[in-house]
């Protein structure tokens, strides 16, 4: 008898020792296997490491494209990237545009590499760099310049379009340069892919070589995601959040009603921007570009919904209200301020 119950008790200790929770609802990571694998990724592929960010832009190679067509058969995204025809005239606005000094140091030491293709699929993506060991040291950026060509607040006035339905005397425009300059689509494309680099390299968000990815652990992500893409919110005062589809051919919300009703949530959500709602990684990276650029740089970030001329609503910083204070707490505490 006595056998028997120690056979049960090993039987159970062992189950238990495999046995790793998971979360309700989480499903494995698609990327994993990409994110620690592909040939691309890891330091000893890539080319030789020079002084300056800027100057590390290389045309599309066998290896990085073999990333991304990885990365969009896991997607589901059909286009084939190439390199961009227009890489030098990329290339020269790059050279014209600058950030703050601590900003600058975290793109020296932590971008790989700027590839500028075309039929991306998106507008920007990033893959995480990995030594011999597997661990991350920084990230590579690629650009779709067919996506990027419009000026500041005309590319992000379109973007944020893309989720909705508009139909004629409605109006959504976001702001975010002043002087609406074609260097400040770039600039803040840049940052948002850096935020990705920045919140895997800091620890701030599930690796994406993790088997699962359950954001609930991580204090910025508390209360708001379980997951990448499930919210907590979902549950509570935010249900069309998941409804949110940004590049879609059909989307299935209207600017009046509910544009104008998601955009007046967002104000006390734990999101500065709807691209902010679509996903857990995403929070992260609006809310790093945002922090440059309204309290590093003094720039307004101002998003306006109009209807028959009228403004039916506006909504200023979003990164300087609640909607931002955690994200705002995080990056002061790191040195950002």
């Amino acid at each position: 008898m006595k056998a028997i119950v120690y056979s049960l008790i090993v039987f159970l200790l062992s189950f238990l020792n495999c046995y790793q929770p998971t979360g309700p609802g989480i499903q494995p990571n698609p990327y994993a296997k990409w994110a620690k694998e592909s040939e691309g990724l890891f330091t000893k592929n890539l080319p030789k490491w020079i002084p300056n960010w800027k100057r590390r832009s290389y045309d599309l190679d066998p290896l990085r494209l073999k990333v991304l067509t990885e990365v969009n058969a896991i997607d589901g995204v059909e286009e084939i990237p190439r390199s961009s025809k227009e890489k030098a005239k990329f290339d020269l606005l790059l050279q014209r545009i600058n950030f703050p000094e601590k900003i600058e140091f975290i793109l020296d030491t932590s971008i790989f590499g700027i590839y500028f293709v075309q039929g991306l699929g998106v507008t920007g993506l990033t893959s995480f760099v990995i030594d011999e060991s597997k661990n991350t040291v920084g990230g590579i950026v690629y650009l779709d310049t067919d996506l990027i060509t419009l000026p500041a607040n005309d590319w992000a006035s379109f973007k944020d379009n893309t989720a909705f339905h508009q139909m004629p005397n409605e109006r959504l425009t976001i702001q975010i340069s002043e002087e609406n300059r074609t260097e400040d689509t770039l600039k803040f494309i840049i940052l948002h892919e850096l935020g990705h680099i920045v919140s895997v390299m800091k620890n701030q968000v599930p690796s994406f070589q993790a088997e699962f990815r359950d954001f609930s652990k991580f204090p910025l992500f508390k209360d708001v995601w379980t997951t990448e893409t499930e919210s907590l919110y979902d549950q509570t005062f935010f249900p069309e959040r998941s409804k949110i589809k940004f590049y879609s051919k059909t989307p299935e919300l209207q600017i009046f009603p509910e544009g104008l009703s998601i955009y007046r949530k967002l104000k006390n959500s734990a999101f500065v921007s709807l691209y902010a709602a679509t996903n857990g990684d995403d929070s992260f990276a609006e809310a790093f570009a945002q922090y440059v650029f309204v309290v590093l740089e003094k720039k307004k970030y101002k998003v306006q919904i109009q209807r028959f001329g009228k403004v039916e609503f506006s909504l200023e910083n979003p990164i300087l209200l609640e909607s931002g204070r955690r994200y705002r707490e995080y990056f002061e505490s790191i040195g950002l301020k």
